[in-house]
């Protein structure tokens, strides 16, 4: 049924009808009567197929609909008794049919304006109360009241009138609590509060006229009834339609200009007409507008006490937004700081406050992998955590991102640390956030402690320079403020400030380490490795650097730099696929990023080189947190003609376990072998027999010595890397080795 809800459809539809009016009027008697039935009837078929296919609210939508139908009904009967029987009788079953519409009508349109709010609108229900008892006395005296005492017509005509002008009422009160509870501009919504407009309109219209004895067939009158179906079957085509009242509209105290002007017109209709009628109303008529102005007036003062009282709600509500963090509920730095002061401020001349800064350790992976919804239902759950530890005097504050604070007062260091390591102990147990793992979150805290006349944000900025010296420890550790770490963490934060600059000013430098084939000792291949010759600080160590990029996530553009920098490096060595190899090592936060394999296709296309050519190097130390993604992703580089190396083999614990479930081409096995080549010589040759059997080749790293080398081809290993052949060195220098023979030590 999609192709009835297209714009085209709703403009065939509307033309349609259009050109059926014109012929209407163009007609006259019998066959224009014809020409309105059908038409009408084409319509609201139209209308019916389309709310068949609704899902939300179809049962209103029908009822809507059914309350149409009793309006075709009833001028079908008009007709069939004008100009079939050719009787003028009044009333007839064609009353019947008119009088049923309007109970239906309201029926379907009360549940949907109810559903435009998720709570009970009371203001919206006083502002179309108001609406309709104004409404209700203009019409009282001006066609209910004359209707009533009209002798000419029957008791029985006389209340089948009054019922006329009773279902305009009721349709005006509920176009009133509709348009009370609009929630924007949506064009469904116009439609149908135009279609209960138009028939209102039309209906007092012909009141009046027929109180006058002036109506007759093909007027103006009947083209707004004609417009009133129309623009119902324009509604209920909208692919919008069926979601009209999802949305949620403001809050009560929202009178925006044109509500707050029609409410003003209509509190003063009923004062104004006894006023300018005082001597010419009845006093039936003047009853009903003083008791309409009396009944307007109490629910002004209703509507009044409402607003004030939704304007304290309001208040309340801005004041705890403004201090609490809206995710999670926690305090926020402004609640923090008004908190500190407070406390500062009455402690005893000896009290002690303690702030502890706490940083989620890896949440970046979280959002990105598991995404943003999943990263707030964490956030949601550390924070029920970090709560459940403190007491009634102190504040756990949320700073913003994954950053939090715990205020203690009136503490000692002892206290503080046991609320740090209980925070660390609470913060690392699994956590079910409904993504497809569990996720085993760590934090780091810093701890500073104040005094009285302390400021809270050095102490902020204290607890936080402690939080990064135990980030900096590792994982889920704890740091207390002292003066000493204060500049050793300054000066890690300029270098991390540095290196943002690094890659767009050209401070990075890639040199090669040749990778020796212990057979003949020639050079075979190199590995990659990267260096910053920072301005002023001059050549900075990778283990100083390399940190500080992993942590600020620098490292994921610094290693797809380094990666194309080696792969044009190699290319322009040899650019045959039987050249050199050239291994890159790729850092645990480049392994987490699903962009990475999609980073080397395009590298490897944009530098020519290939593929058989490019080793890929992974730490046995990196943190594979979905062991089933990365094995994809390893597969995948695989299929690209890529080879996998597993490095430092030896220095952790993974190992063996990466060697059975990762798919590995080569093993490189850790420095550390040939220092302790005395205690270690036995399970040496264990580790490269075990890599031959599996089908891999055996890198040697760390080779320094003449025994490093004899011991290392003795046992089986296929290459070798160490400075005993060469320190890292540069492009052009590489380049001269390549293939040869390497003396020692060169």
């Amino acid at each position: 049924m999609d192709h009835i809800r297209r714009p085209g459809a709703r403009l065939v539809v509307a033309s349609v009808s259009a050109l059926f009016l014109v012929v209407y009027f163009a007609l006259a008697g019998f066959a224009a009567e014809i020409v309105w039935d059908v038409a009408i009837f084409i319509q609201l078929a139209v209308a019916l197929v389309a709310v068949l296919g609704f899902r939300r609210h179809r049962r209103a939508w029908l009822t809507i609909l059914a309350g149409q139908a009793c309006f075709l009904a009833g001028d079908v009967g008009f007709a069939v008794l004008e100009y079939v029987v050719q009787s003028e009788v009044y009333p007839s079953v064609a009353d019947v049919l008119y009088l049923a519409g309007y109970p239906l009508l309201a029926a379907g349109l009360i549940p949907i304006a109810r559903t435009r709010r998720g709570r009970r609108d009371l203001g919206g229900m006083i502002d179309a109360t108001i609406v309709t008892v104004a409404a209700a006395a203009i019409l009282w005296v001006f066609i209910m009241d004359p209707t009533a005492w009209d002798s000419s017509t029957s008791i029985i005509g006389r209340l089948v009138a009054l019922a006329y002008t009773a279902g305009d009422v009721l349709a005006l009160g509920v176009l009133a609590l509709l348009l009370s509870r609009r929630t924007g501009n949506e064009r469904p919504f116009w439609y149908i509060s135009a279609s209960v407009a138009t028939m209102f309109v039309g209906d007092v219209a012909f009141s009046f006229m027929a109180l006058q004895d002036s109506y007759s067939l093909g007027g103006p009158v009947d083209a707004l009834w004609y417009a009133s179906y129309t623009l119902f079957v324009l509604a209920v085509m909208h692919p919008e339609c069926e979601h009209l009242g999802d949305g949620e509209t403001a809050a009560d105290t929202r009178l925006t200009g044109w509500r707050l002007g029609a409410l003003a017109i209509a509190a003063l209709a009923a004062p104004t007409v006894l006023i300018f009628r005082f001597d010419s109303v009845s006093t039936s008529q003047a009853s009903v507008l003083l008791v309409g102005t009396l009944v307007m007036f109490l629910l002004v003062i209703v509507r009044l006490q409402l607003i004030a009282s939704d304007l304290d709600d309001s208040r309340v509500r801005l004041s705890h937004e403004a201090t609490h963090d809206a995710l999670t509920g926690l305090a926020n730095r402004t609640l923090l700081a008004r908190r500190a002061e407070e406390v500062l401020a009455h402690s005893a001349p000896n009290g002690t406050i303690a702030v502890l800064c706490l940083d989620l350790d890896d949440f970046k992976p979280v959002n990105d992998l598991l995404g943003h919804p999943t990263g707030d239902r964490l956030l949601r759950v550390i924070a029920r955590r970090l709560s459940s530890l403190v007491g009634e005097g102190d504040v756990v504050a949320r700073l913003g991102g994954d950053e939090f604070a715990i205020l203690l007062a009136d503490t000692d260091s002892a206290t503080a640390i046991a609320v740090a390591e209980a925070a660390i102990d609470a913060v690392r147990r699994s956590a079910d956030i409904g993504g497809p793992v569990d996720v085993y979150p760590n934090v780091s805290v810093g701890i500073t402690f104040g005094g009285t006349g302390g400021v809270i944000e050095d102490l902020l900025r204290d607890a936080d320079i402690a939080m990064y010296s135990a980030k900096r420890r590792g994982k889920g550790q704890w740091a207390l403020f002292e003066a000493g770490i204060a500049e050793h963490v300054m000066d890690w934060l300029e270098l991390r400030a540095d290196l943002v600059g690094a890659l767009a000013d050209d401070q990075l430098l890639v040199e090669f380490q040749p990778i020796v084939r212990l057979a003949d000792r020639r050079v075979v291949g190199a590995e990659a490795l990267v260096r910053w010759q920072h301005p002023t600080l001059g050549l900075v160590r990778p283990d100083r650097f390399v940190p500080v990029a992993e942590d600020s996530g620098l490292i994921v553009p610094i290693g797809a730099w380094v990666l194309a920098q080696a792969c044009r490096s190699a290319q322009a060595w040899d650019p045959t696929a039987t050249g050199p190899e050239i291994s890159v090592n790729v850092s645990p936060h480049q392994f987490r990023d699903a962009r990475f394999v999609d980073t080397v296709r395009t590298t490897l296309a944009e530098t020519g080189l290939a593929s058989s050519r490019l080793i890929l190097e992974i730490t046995e130390t990196t943190q594979i947190a979905d062991e089933e993604a990365a094995i994809g992703m390893l597969h995948d580089l695989r299929a690209l003609g890529i080879r996998i190396a597993l490095d430092d083999m030896g220095a952790g614990f993974a190992s063996l376990r990466y060697l059975r479930t990762l798919p590995i081409d080569i093993v490189k096995l850790d420095r550390s072998f040939m220092t302790n080549l005395d205690d270690d010589r036995g399970l040496l040759s264990g580790v490269i027999g075990l890599v031959r059997s599996l089908g891999m080749i055996a890198i040697v790293e760390g080779v320094e010595l003449d025994v490093h080398e004899r011991t290392a081809r003795e046992l089986g290993a296929d290459f070798a890397q160490g400075f005993r052949y060469s320190a890292p060195i540069r492009n052009d220098a590489f380049r001269a080795l390549i293939g040869t023979p390497v003396a020692s030590g060169t």
